[in-house]
């Protein structure tokens, strides 16, 4: 059976060196905001950054303590997944970012809808104006 795992920890720098540390839960499952456990106790550290530990490796997250949450929780279900007999597939990158476009220029209009001109569009408005007073007076 596949190992399902993954924990959250926190890589912080103590004054022994730098450390992974267990990140902090409420009893309802949220995290503490930047709380880790340490040996000395509950700390708020805001240095260092979050990883998950998995399958003897360590992945870093970044320093954003819901981001990392949410990353934990992605990465138990897909684990589970695999574990149960499925297939993870990788999603894929987005197209463009505004990062990656900030040398492109965008055009300055964008182009509307084609209108199909066969010589009674003013007939049309007439018709269409005719039923909205119409319908005004009901």
């Amino acid at each position: 059976m596949a190992n399902r795992t993954v924990q959250l920890y926190k890589y912080i720098k103590r004054p022994s060196g730098w450390r992974y540390c267990k990140a902090a839960f409420y009893a309802n499952n949220r995290i503490k905001p930047h709380a880790v456990l340490t040996p000395d106790g509950e700390q708020i550290i805001k240095d260092g950054y979050y990883c998950l530990a998995f399958n003897r490796k360590w992945e870093p997250v970044g320093n954003d303590p819901a981001e990392a949450v949410r990353l934990l929780m992605k990465k138990r279900g897909e684990l589970l997944t695999v574990a149960n007999g499925g297939s993870v597939v990788q999603e894929p990158e987005p197209a463009a970012t505004l990062d990656s476009m900030e040398g492109t220029t965008l055009p300055k209009t964008v182009p509307g809808p084609s209108v199909i001109n066969n010589g009674d569009a003013r007939a049309q408005e007439m018709s269409v104006t005719k039923s909205r007073s119409a319908s005004a007076l009901l």
